[in-house]
């Protein structure tokens, strides 16, 4: 069998770049060679900064020779009427250079075809390799590319050099004025010098020339120095896993100094200076134990073993001091404004043109939060006006500075603000709390006045979205609708109010109609968009969560109770002997006619079986009352298909009798319906 090892070496890429570029050539190499019937058995892919390499082992040396069967026209269309062969026919056999010919019969039994055996002979691996690295390099996409010297080759960066081996043989061969080397080289300050490699030995052979070329080794080291300087400070060894990812694609060997942060800014945001240091430097901060102010220390990672770590940190430590006095400038000065006076500015920044300003925003949202805060929450007069007076403050720090420079930082600063102009501690976490949650596993409010704003903001995004034409379509989400959607779902189930999505979308589609009379909503398309959410959300197969769903979607806090305890069952085996017996019951319910079996008369219950079953219905109804849960209320439900298979098995349910036939529909519908409100729709379990 054979192997390649393939490396391209670059100027340094942009660390988003790298990641993405390697796995696609990684993915389209193997897709083209498994295309060509040389498919790798063993794929290994390595990057770095100034690198992209691939190691594909196990293919074979000469590519199989093809022959599979082709047909064309159909004989009386091949032949000519003396039986000869036509230009239909003469043109199948020039098609795939065939010198013989017979008639089968076609796949669809309709006639004859004209059918031959085309042979494709096998091309030698080398040049296929070669030929499909040189396409990929030519067409590799990049968010931006350039061009160099006068080639017209585009690439992120220019090129510094090829390797290509072959069973360890190099290509000779060159690519757009760049020859293949043998060679690779190391590390550009701490090694320059080329290395000789082979398939065995990459790997180890960089290492020694100071880079190690596999991606998750430097982010694994990168960790560990992070949580060890961490421990020796006394700090937390939580890790900011985004910069790490970073970080590893900035370097080839990475090396770790510490500086200290300029006591003057001490009192500056801890997530600003973390913000400041991450976005601007790529350096990480420290947090104390416990998690609520900085060490006054930052690590930066260099891609280099410096001969004098102190110079190097007295540069870092003098960029980092300039980097938050341009921070502190923004602070100060924001700290300086009035910040409740700030929600009359956002009537000069633009929501949406159909919805209106942030100040029409923030409005709707404080209707929204007295709403929900009354309604759902229970809460009084007194709160209530609490989180409408909050909903109003929401925003401001979208008028600040810091936000404007740091985006990433809205409503944490707007916390800080609140603060500083003497707001209670609950309103200024609820500022904060409001765009919780920000992304899959953040978490969620704390406060029930942030639970309750972050509800009604949602909720205002939604439903203007979709009122306004910004329903999400494919990667297109430009009010991260789908997040706001997902979000509203996880704080109303983990609060457990009851929470009822349908009415709380119309009395909100009612505050944007006062705002915007054109535009109107379409509750079911947004109904279907909110049920598709649930699965999000819900760590269970589809199956589960859509039993749950299609038997109520509306109340976040009662799908999430049906999810969890059609999991649980399924789990236990219990309700799949069911799910059959509903999905019949089900049927008999569609093909029923209107009105008929709309309830249950005892008297009119003939057959021991329905008799049986009608008793052990009412017995069932007072233990599920009794339940302590719902898994013992399903339990309870379950224990009736024994009665339920019997009733089936012996009785007749469409009787010629109407009044039979009613009762028998009404007492089936009795069951469907108490599995779907105490389990759900278990009908989907069979999907």
């Amino acid at each position: 069998m054979t192997n390649l090892l393939f490396e391209i070496g670059f100027e340094e890429f942009p660390p988003s770049f790298i990641r993405p570029a390697a796995e696609h050539l990684r993915s389209q190499m193997v897709d083209k060679m498994t295309a060509a019937r040389i498919a790798p058995t063993t794929v290994e892919v390595f990057s770095t900064c100034s690198r992209i390499a691939l190691k594909l082992g196990g293919f074979p040396a000469t590519q199989p020779e093809l022959r599979e069967k082709v047909q064309g026209a159909p004989k009386k269309v091949a032949l000519t009427a003396e039986g000869k062969l036509g230009k239909a026919g003469e043109a199948f056999l020039k098609k795939y250079n065939l010198t013989e010919y017979t008639f089968e019969q076609s796949a669809d039994g309709k006639g004859e075809l004209i059918t031959g055996w085309h042979v494709e002979p096998g091309r030698p691996v080398n040049d296929i390799i070669v030929e499909t690295l040189e396409t990929l390099l030519f067409t590799m996409p990049f968010p931006k590319s350039m061009r160099w010297g006068d080639g017209d080759l585009q690439f992120a960066r220019p090129i510094r050099w090829l390797l290509c081996l072959i069973d360890d043989k190099p290509v000779e061969r060159s690519f757009h004025g760049i020859a293949y080397g043998k060679n690779s080289f190391g590390h550009r300050f701490m090694a320059p010098s080329a290395v000789p490699v082979t398939f065995g030995t990459y790997v180890a052979a960089l290492e020694k020339a100071s880079v190690i070329v596999e991606h998750e080794k430097r982010a694994l080291f990168i960790r560990a120095e992070v949580q060890r300087i961490a421990r020796d400070l006394k700090g937390s060894e939580t890790l900011d896993e985004e910069l790490v990812e970073e970080v590893a694609n900035m370097t080839e060997r990475p090396v770790a100094v510490t500086g200290t942060i300029p006591a003057k800014n001490a009192d500056l945001p801890p997530e600003l200076i973390s913000l400041v240091l991450k976005e601007n430097q790529r350096y990480f901060t420290i947090y104390r134990a416990d998690r609520h102010e900085l060490l006054p220390q930052f690590i930066s990672f260099l891609n280099n073993a410096p001969t004098d770590p102190k110079v190097v940190v007295k540069g870092c430590e003098k960029v980092v001091a300039a980097r938050l006095s341009d921070a502190a400038f923004y602070y100060y000065d924001d700290r300086k404004k009035d910040f409740a006076g700030l929600t009359e500015k956002l009537s000069g920044m633009m929501f949406q043109k159909e919805l209106g300003s942030y100040r029409d925003k923030v409005e709707r949202t404080a209707k929204l939060a007295r709403f929900i805060g009354e309604r759902y929450f229970g809460l009084d007069a007194k709160e209530a006006e609490a989180a409408a007076k909050a909903a109003f403050l929401i925003k401001n720090d979208l008028i600040t500075g810091v936000v404007f420079e740091f985006p990433e930082l809205q409503g944490t600063m707007g916390r800080y603000y609140a603060l500083n102009a003497g707001l209670d501690a609950v309103t200024a976490q609820s500022i904060e709390e409001h765009y919780l949650p920000r992304f899959s596993g953040d978490r969620l409010p704390e406060t029930v006045r942030g639970a309750v704003l972050a509800l009604a903001d949602k909720t205002d995004t939604i439903v203007g979205g979709f009122m306004a034409g910004m329903k999400p379509t494919g990667a297109k989400d430009k009010f991260a609708i789908r997040r706001n959607a997902i979000g509203l779902l996880q704080i109303a189930a983990e609060r457990g109010i009851a929470l009822d999505i349908e009415e709380l979308f119309a009395h909100a589609a009612g505050l944007v109609i006062a705002h915007n009379a054109k535009l109107k909503l379409d509750a079911a398309d947004l109904a279907d968009f909110m049920k598709q959410r649930y699965y999000a959300i819900f760590p269970y197969e589809t199956p589960v969560v859509k039993s749950a769903v299609e038997a109520g979607w509306r109340v976040p806090a009662e799908v999430k109770r049906r999810v969890a305890t059609i999991a649980k069952l399924v789990e236990e085996k219990d309700i799949l002997e069911m799910v059959q017996l509903l999905k019949r019951s089900g049927n008999i319910l569609k093909n029923a006619k209107d009105g008929e079996g709309a309830h249950i008369d005892e008297k009119k219950l003939t057959a021991a079986e329905e008799k049986d079953l009608f008793a052990a219905l009412a017995k069932v109804k007072k233990e599920i009352a009794a339940a302590k849960d719902d898994l013992a209320a399903a339990h309870a439900i379950i224990s009736l298909k024994p009665l339920i298979d019997r009733f089936f098995d012996k009785v007749l349910v469409m009787d010629e009798d109407t009044a039979v036939r009613g009762n028998r529909i009404a007492l089936i519908r009795d069951i469907v319906t108490l599995v779907t409100a105490r389990i759900g729709d278990i009908s989907w379990l069979s999907m």
